[in-house]
């Protein structure tokens, strides 16, 4: 097997390891901004009812939109050029 081989199995693995490390970010994320959402059992302070709903939908936009990249994340083939460049030792 070719020397050219081996650097694309060495890019794809670890092309994998940073896709699947930033979808695992951004997921931890998305969980993090979920539980940041108010709930009734909250001291609602000075906010309104309307101001609290508004709070939750915003930060349940965000959370979707954090999985959303997660997802991208596994799909982007843009880190593959990066780490073959690297793999080659064209990036210092």
């Amino acid at each position: 097997m070719s020397d050219d081989y081996f650097d694309q199995m060495a890019a794809r693995f670890v092309q994998d390891a940073l896709s699947q490390g930033i979808a695992a970010t951004w997921e931890r994320r998305a969980r993090m901004i979920e539980w940041a959402r108010p709930t009734p059992q909250d001291f609602p302070g000075q906010s309104t009812e309307l101001e609290l709903r508004r709070k939750w939908h915003e930060l349940t936009l965000i959370a979707r939109n954090c999985r959303h990249r997660a997802t991208l994340a596994l799909e982007d083939q843009t880190i593959a050029e990066d780490v073959m460049a690297a793999v080659r030792g064209e990036v210092a």
